[in-house]
């Protein structure tokens, strides 16, 4: 398990507080020594990339609100891409 987690989320930072609220049950059972809830505003791929580079020891998320274009050079860092399939359940973007 890694020692951190960082989960971004597309949105503005007032947003910050419910997504706290909504993600309380990973944070309590991730058994890591840090734990953060990060707004990326309008610029998701962007920070996430820069949080991929800054903190590679940790398990960086990102929670994107938007159907557009994905950044596929960020791909190279190992990461899946995850999307909503037919059955609710998450499947490998493709």
């Amino acid at each position: 398990m890694p020692g951190e987690v960082r989960i971004y989320f597309e949105g503005d930072k007032s947003l910050k507080a419910g997504f706290d609220v909504f993600l309380r049950e990973i944070r309590e059972r991730a058994n890591a020594a840090q734990y953060r809830v990060v707004a990326t505003g309008g610029t998701p791929e962007r920070d996430f990339g820069i949080a991929l580079r800054k903190h590679p020891a940790a398990w960086n998320i990102l929670l994107r609100d938007s159907e557009g274009p994905w950044n596929e050079g960020l791909q190279d860092f190992g990461f899946n891409l995850l999307e909503g399939g037919n059955d609710g359940g998450m499947v490998p973007r493709r």
